[in-house]
């Protein structure tokens, strides 16, 4: 912890991999296909690209393993409804949510959910990346280098309405840039930016930004046309509608907001035009999954470049300092008191400038068959405890 990346979950033997060279380690024998394991089970056999099969590990130190082999395979979003009727699988983790309403009330499973640590956001470009000094430089000429404005966009999004429209409500509304998966520094009690279309657009005249020329959009506060591209990603059926309904909102008070190249992008094109700053984008939705330690600097500090919006500032400099600062641990290990805190002041500081205007939460599922006897759904234990996994039937159950 207090080298700052958070827990190491997977252990690497060094004395199985410390002689293969760094670049060559990926695609090694020992990596591929004959991986050791600190676990319960041990693999037995991979398919490359289907399945790995494990059986009990003997040297396992606790509890033993209540079933002789577990099989994890790969298998296709767009079959799983099926096979969880026909009791194809025991254990469907992290199962896609855009099927729920078609396996929500299925007699032969049960349900388990916990709060991921993702964390899903409207990004406002701000600057560039310095590749030599390796820091962001922030542009205070950037089209939305205006708080105001980014204010106005983070009330102006219903994201209430796309978690029940969209996401069957298994997302939850974000209101900061901490996720409730690290419960300890969430602050559940600040309000973040709900949809409010009147607030939104009382901020903009305040601000200036007015329909001039009265064709219904809002110039900038100079008068000038503005017009904000918006870069989103392709991929599943509601991501084209999901766009239009955030740009809808978004035209609802005012503001001129267009698909960037008037089309979805593909997710890698996608990353290297955000990564690369390509000098076109304004908006941008992406998403980022946490680590076990939800210390800021390394998505939101001058110094990362997964700093993507390429916001810098002293006063966030100062924020993030404080929460990796010495005053943080006392003789006794870690001031929780202190850390509470700095972590609340720096949440308050990133939803007032809006670094970037968190949209939701993701809710992850796991479906049973009803004759597994066990599951933790708590996300602290996740892929722990499977010594602990039995069945009460020699065959799964199927749907009635």
């Amino acid at each position: 912890i207090l080298w700052g990346a958070g827990l190491t979950y997977q252990a690497e033997p060094a004395h199985y991999l410390k002689d293969i060279p760094l670049d060559k380690m990926e695609g090694h024998d020992r990596v591929r296909k004959n991986p050791l394991s600190y676990g319960p089970f041990m693999v037995s056999n991979i398919v490359p690209g289907e399945s790995v099969e494990y059986v009990p590990n003997p040297h396992w130190f606790g509890e033993k393993p209540k079933v002789d082999k577990i099989v994890a395979k790969r298998t296709s979003s767009d079959t799983i409804v099926e096979a969880l009727k026909a009791g194809t699988f025991d254990i469907v983790n992290k199962i896609n949510v855009n099927s729920y309403p078609e396996y929500k009330d299925l007699s032969n499973i049960t349900l388990t959910s916990a709060v991921s640590r993702s964390l899903g956001y409207l990004g406002f470009k701000q600057g560039k990346w310095d590749v030599e000094t390796k820091k962001v430089v922030p542009d205070p000429n950037a089209k939305l280098a205006d708080v105001r404005l980014r204010q106005a966009i983070a009330y102006a999004m219903n994201n209430e309405e796309v978690a029940e429209l969209f996401y069957n409500d298994l997302r939850i509304p974000a209101n900061a840039l901490i996720t409730p998966y690290h419960a300890s520094f969430w602050n559940d009690k600040q309000e973040g930016y709900p949809y409010n279309p009147e607030k939104a657009m009382q901020i903009l005249d305040e601000a200036g930004y007015k329909d001039v020329d009265g064709d219904g959009l809002r110039e900038d506060p100079k008068g000038n046309k503005l017009q904000i591209n918006y870069l989103s990603m392709s991929g599943g059926d509601i991501a084209e509608p999901l766009a239009q309904f955030y740009i809808q909102n978004f035209r609802d008070v005012g503001l001129d907001v267009v698909l960037q190249n008037g089309r979805l992008i593909e997710m890698n094109a996608f990353y290297d035009m955000v990564e690369e700053d390509n000098e076109d984008i304004d908006l941008f939705a992406g998403a980022w999954q946490v680590g076990s330690n939800p210390e800021p600097s390394g998505l939101w500090g001058r110094h990362s470049l997964f700093n993507y919006v390429r916001f810098a500032a002293d006063e966030n400099d100062k924020l993030i300092n404080a929460i990796n600062s010495n005053d943080a641990f006392g003789p006794d290990g870690m001031d929780n008191e202190y850390m509470v805190k700095a972590y609340h002041d720096w949440q308050k500081y990133a939803m007032e400038q809006v670094i970037v205007a968190p949209t939701h939460y993701r809710i992850e599922l796991t479906a049973l068959n009803n004759r597994v006897n066990y599951w933790d759904a708590d996300p602290m234990n996740y892929d722990w405890g499977w010594e602990k996994i039995g069945l009460l039937a020699d065959t799964p159950e199927k749907a009635k």
